[in-house]
């Protein structure tokens, strides 16, 4: 078992990039560090885990009729370069989805190997990207690799975006393995704190490494 201090340290770092739009969403300013010294990526503004962990959203034997998640729209972005928190980069794809909820059973899992895991778990429905308190739609930009869509049982809609087709998604289960999540307020305005995240329900385990 890791020492209680490194643990804890640990499962910051990994909510920090979870939430930290959360904490201060739709302002400017600055985020906090997820450790001292650590090297900011200069596009997504905050730390960036240095190994991906795991997102599940929906179980895999889930049926057309009971949606796992659903959102407006989702975009790829394409592939760039990110800098993790130790100063290397990595190459990745870049995803926007507009109004993203889990209906159903979700997973954020981060394995790294002997020395910790660290799992959120929740029921649903949860808000990783959902509405303010207005009602508008939020978007969330996730920079990952390995996109697994359950695609016999996902009902799906073209919408047009600027410059890229957008897809309307919903009822099929979703696997990623992703470095960043941000949620946000694409239109701010002044002195809005609008908290676009909500996991309502949610657990958080700190496991042996590797269990």
């Amino acid at each position: 078992m890791i020492a209680p201090v490194r643990a804890w340290l640990a499962a910051a770092a990994v909510l920090l990039v979870l939430f930290s739009t959360a904490l201060v969403p739709d302002t400017s300013v600055p985020r906090a560090e997820a450790a001292v010294g650590c090297v900011r990526d200069p596009n997504i503004g905050f730390c960036v885990v240095p190994q991906a962990f795991q997102i599940a959203f929906g179980k895999e034997s889930s049926f057309i009729d009971t949606y796992d998640w659903h959102t407006q729209s989702f975009t790829d972005l394409g592939t760039t370069t990110i800098t993790v928190a130790d100063g290397t980069t990595r190459q990745v794809n870049h995803y926007r989805f507009k109004q993203l909820v889990v209906d159903k059973d979700i997973l954020i899992d981060q394995n790294r190997g002997a020395d910790y895991r660290v799992q959120i778990t929740a029921p649903g429905p949860i808000e990783l990207g959902g509405t303010n308190n207005a009602g508008q739609a939020m978007w969330t930009d996730v920079w990952g690799t390995n996109l697994e869509f359950q695609w016999g049982t996902c009902i799906i809609t073209w919408t047009w975006v600027p410059d890229n087709i957008g897809l309307n998604i919903s009822g099929c289960w979703l696997r990623m393995n992703a470095y960043a999540i941000s949620a946000y307020n694409p239109q701010p305005q002044p002195g809005q704190r609008d908290n676009p995240i909500n996991l309502p329900k949610s657990t958080l385990q700190l496991l042996n490494g590797g269990a």
